[in-house]
């Protein structure tokens, strides 16, 4: 079960600068009636499932978090990965059921807001309701990127941009964490997981790369155009 924490304050929220409400000033935030709360939940929690009804939008403080949608053979595909600053479930500003299920890949800080009070808010300030649509298209950009990398680029090249922009994150000591099986990875790449490990080993006994721990780092060499292992 999820944990509560407490009452987020938004106002010194250490991701206020990338939440939606990062061109607010204090005094907007102070105006703001919106009860947010900051939860916690262990590796393997669901946010929400797929089809289940709309309650409540999320915006992760820390931790990882997979969006994936469940398929008629009762495996699962993986739409999205999302990290800190990154929303999620704020379809249900739209709809009446959430479109995919959400799931804790580690353990999640997150601000939970109730739906209803943040619809309540966008109606009164339209600047909300603009951050909100400015993320839906950053996410709809990111997905069409992916529909064309899955149809035009070769396995290692797919898989290699994932490992570049996964290990681009800020505030890394050149190990990145990396919650994903190999089977996750191929889902999520649109590949089998014999391919994933066959590329990874290449990798590994070419230096390119090193694992340990749920930990990965890219030792400079890993580059869309010399990962290609034909």
């Amino acid at each position: 079960m999820p944990h509560k924490e407490a009452v987020s304050d938004c106002i010194n929220c250490p991701i206020r600068s990338i939440s939606i409400f990062a061109g607010f000033s204090i005094e907007d935030l102070q105006r703001l009636d919106i009860p947010v709360f900051t939860m916690r939940y262990d590796p393997g929690e669901i946010f929400y499932r797929e089809q289940g009804a709309v309650s409540a939008a999320f915006t992760i403080r820390s931790g990882v978090v997979k969006l994936i949608r469940e398929l008629p053979d009762g495996k699962s595909q993986i739409l999205r990965l999302l990290t800190t600053g990154d929303i999620f479930g704020f379809e249900g500003l739209m709809d009446a059921h959430y479109h995919h299920t959400a799931v804790a890949l580690t353990e999640v800080h997150a601000c939970r807001l109730q739906l209803s009070d943040l619809s309540r808010v966008c109606h009164e300030n339209p600047h909300v309701h603009e951050a909100i649509l400015h993320r839906w298209a950053q996410a709809l950009r990111q997905a069409e990127s992916l529909v064309v990398e899955l149809g035009t680029r070769k396995a290692p090249e797919r898989l290699a941009d994932f490992l570049e922009n996964w290990c681009s994150q800020p505030g890394t000591d050149g190990w990145t964490p990396l919650p994903l099986t190999r089977q996750e990875l191929a889902e999520l790449l649109g590949l089998t997981v014999e391919t994933v490990s066959r590329i990874l080993a290449d990798w590994k006994r070419r230096g390119c790369l090193e694992e340990e721990a749920g930990r990965i780092r890219l030792l400079g060499c890993l580059t869309s155009r010399e990962a290609d292992t034909n």
